[in-house]
């Protein structure tokens, strides 16, 4: 309980950075929502369940500056990035299903603890280094959005079903992984 607290502040605390976004109108699309790259979260968090590739249902109020908000499950995200050659690259991420949010959060420390590596915040980038016993190191680099969040963004990291069912079977589930 205490993790999940301690993500929803996280949350809470972006948002406030986040605002500097142009609000979305109507409904998000996941197909184009963006993906913050979130060093401080205990875990990511997204508004749609199609994203998850496992799920438990849960209730969780958390309260931010203005209302409360409620978590309704946890589970395995699967998210899209393209690594420094030019390759896709699916990394697995426990998240939190709040549909009231309009940002997808990733959280980098879990990534980690599936896979080994490290990550290094610059002043215009982020660089993550992957690693994993069965493959070569991957860096994927990742630029921070100046103009707009003054985050770490990653544009086109949805994961179709189609890609999902053809990797999920590879990781197993965040939520056993992180003792949630």
């Amino acid at each position: 309980m205490r993790q999940i607290n301690s993500a929803l502040d996280r949350v809470a605390h972006f948002r406030g950075t986040y605002d500097m976004h142009q609000p979305v109108q109507g409904r998000l699309d996941p197909k184009t929502l963006m993906l913050i790259w979130d060093t401080g979260g205990s875990a990511g968090l997204t508004p749609f369940r199609s994203d998850f590739i496992d799920y438990v249902e849960c209730e969780i109020d958390v309260r931010d500056v203005t209302k409360v908000n409620k978590v309704i499950g946890i589970g395995t995200t699967l998210h899209k990035f393209m690594d420094d050659a030019g390759n896709d690259v699916y990394l697995p991420c426990v998240s939190y299903h709040l549909p009231t949010t309009d940002v997808r959060l990733f959280t980098p420390q879990v990534c980690h603890q599936f896979h080994g590596g490290h990550s290094v915040v610059r002043g215009d980038v982020v660089t993550m280094l992957v690693q994993n016993k069965s493959r070569p190191p991957i860096t994927i680099t990742i630029p921070i959005d100046k103009d707009c969040t003054n985050l770490p963004v990653v544009h086109n990291s949805f994961v179709s079903q189609k890609a999902k069912r053809q990797h999920a079977s590879k990781f197993r589930s965040a939520l056993n992984a992180t003792g949630i």
